[in-house]
C-alpha cells in the first residue's frame, strides 16, 4: 500500500495539521447564551416531572419500575435488559405510541412526553453545549483529526467530535449556529453529493445508473420509475428508492429494509429482486466482491487501501453475513473516503499563496472553509469534482453564510 502511505496519507497528514492548527470559531456569547436558556427549560421539565413523582430520572432501572410496575404499562415488544424493560429513547418513543388513545394511561403518557422532552434538552445541554465549551481556547476550538482509526479510511475528529454532531433537527440548527465564519466574511460548505451512490456506480460499472448520475437526473426517482415501472413517481414512491439505494450499500437485509420503509418482509424482498433486476451490474458487483473477499480474506479500495475480512470463509451464518457486508460495503465507503482525502491535498495545495480563504472542517463528505471572497467557490468545487477520472462525474453542493447554520 506505498501509494496509500506516500501519496494520500502522509501529505495529507501536514493538511490535518495545519486544519489543527488554525482551529474553528465558536461564538462564545451565543453559547453562554443558549447554556443559560437550556437549562432554564430543563429545569422547567423537571419541575413538571415532579408533578406526577419523584425519583432519579437519569435512572432507567427506577424509571422502569416506576412505568411498568408503579403505572403498570404495557411491556409488549418492549426490550429487556438485566435491569428490567429498557428506558431508551426508541423504547419510550414505540411505548408512547402504543398508549396514545388509552385513557387509563393518560398521566405516564404525559410523564413519558415531559421525559424525552428532558432528555433531548440534557444531550444538546450536556453532550453539545459544555462539550464544545470545555474545548474552546481563545475563541476557538482545535478538534484532532485521526487519519487512521477507521477501518475504510474515513478520518475521524474527536475532542470534540463535532463529525457525531446532529444535521438537521432542532439540536443541530443549535449547534451549527455557534460555528461562525470569526475575522472572515462568509463560512462556506462544499459537500459530495450522494458520492457512495456514485462510487458504487462505477466499481459495478453499471451503465444505466452512470448514464442516469452523467445526465443530471435524480437518481432516487429514476431507480423508483424503473422499479415501479412508472413515468411519474410520489414522494412515497422516491422515499423507498432512495432506501434501497443506500441499504444496498450498507447490505440491508429485508428484514432492515422492511422496518426502516414501513412495510412488509415480503414487500422489502420484492422491491430488492426488482432492485437487482433493474441494475444487474450491481448484484453482480457485491458477489464478486464476496468471492474476492474469501479468496483473498481482504478487500480493497481503488487507491488500494486494502482491509482485511475477518470472518468471510466462516461456517456461522451470522458470522458470514456479517463478514460479506464489510467486503461489500467496505471499498465504496473506501473509496469515497480517498476520494475527499486527495481532494484535502490538492486544495491545500491551492490554499497556499491564499490569504483571504482558509480550508477548516472536514465532516464525511462535506469541506467548509472561512472565505472573505466567494470567488473561491467555483475552483474549489472544480478540484473537488475533477480529482478522480471516474466513470460518473463527481459533484458536489455548496452553500454559504455567515454561520454554519445557514448553509443548510
Amino acid at each position: 500500500m506505498n501509494n496509500v502511505l506516500y501519496d494520500i496519507e502522509l501529505p495529507l497528514s501536514k493538511t490535518c495539521a495545519q486544519m489543527e492548527n488554525d482551529g474553528i470559531y465558536i461564538d462564545e456569547i451565543l453559547l453562554d447564551k443558549l447554556e443559560q436558556e437550556y437549562e432554564i427549560q430543563i429545569e422547567n421539565c423537571l419541575e413538571r416531572l415532579a408533578t406526577f413523582t419523584k425519583f432519579n430520572y437519569n435512572s432507567s432501572q427506577q424509571l422502569s419500575e416506576y412505568l411498568f410496575e408503579t403505572c403498570g404499562l404495557p411491556t409488549k415488544g418492549i426490550k429487556k435488559s438485566i435491569n428490567g424493560y429498557s428506558t431508551d429513547v426508541d423504547n419510550l418513543e414505540k411505548l408512547q405510541k402504543n398508549i396514545m388513545n388509552q385513557i387509563i394511561f393518560d398521566e405516564p403518557r404525559q410523564f413519558i412526553t415531559i421525559l424525552l422532552e428532558y432528555r433531548k434538552l440534557k444531550k444538546i445541554h450536556t453532550t453539545y453545549l459544555l462539550g464544545i465549551k470545555k474545548h474552546i481556547i481563545n475563541g476557538k476550538i482545535h478538534p484532532i483529526i485521526n487519519q487512521v482509526l477507521t477501518e475504510t479510511g474515513r478520518v475521524s475528529i474527536i475532542d470534540p467530535n463535532i463529525q457525531n454532531m446532529p444535521i438537521k433537527s432542532e439540536s443541530g440548527k443549535v449547534i451549527r449556529s455557534l460555528f461562525y465564519s470569526g475575522e472572515y466574511k462568509y463560512i462556506v460548505t462544499m459537500d459530495y453529493s450522494q458520492v457512495e451512490l456514485r462510487v458504487i456506480a462505477h466499481l459495478a460499472n453499471e451503465n444505466q445508473m452512470i448514464e442516469d448520475f452523467n445526465n443530471g437526473l435524480d437518481i432516487h426517482k429514476e431507480t423508483a420509475k424503473r422499479i415501479f415501472n412508472l413515468k411519474e413517481v410520489s414522494k412515497s414512491q422516491r422515499s423507498k428508492a432512495k432506501a434501497i439505494n443506500f441499504g444496498i450499500i450498507y447490505g440491508m437485509s429485508k428484514y432492515g429494509l422492511a422496518k426502516q420503509v414501513g412495510i412488509s418482509q415480503n414487500d422489502a424482498e420484492e422491491f430488492i429482486n426488482l432492485y437487482f433486476e433493474t441494475y444487474p451490474n450491481i448484484k453482480k458487483y457485491m458477489k464478486n466482491q464476496v468471492m474476492y473477499a474469501q479468496k483473498n480474506e481482504y478487500v480493497q479500495t481503488e487507491t488500494g487501501r486494502r482491509r482485511q475480512i475477518n470472518g468471510i470463509n466462516s461456517k456461522n451464518k451470522m458470522t458470514f453475513e456479517n463478514a460479506a457486508r464489510i467486503a461489500i460495503n467496505t471499498p465504496v465507503q473506501g473509496t469515497a473516503a480517498d476520494i475527499i482525502k486527495i481532494a484535502m491535498i490538492e486544495i491545500q495545495e491551492y490554499l497556499l499563496d491564499k490569504k483571504d480563504v482558509k480550508m477548516v472542517m472536514q465532516i464525511h463528505d462535506e469541506l467548509v472553509f472561512y472565505m472573505n471572497d466567494l470567488k473561491y467557490i467555483k475552483p474549489l468545487k472544480n478540484i473537488m469534482e475533477e480529482v478522480v477520472n471516474y466513470a460518473v462525474k463527481l459533484s458536489v453542493d455548496t452553500s454559504s453564510g455567515k454561520n454554519w447554520l445557514e448553509c443548510i
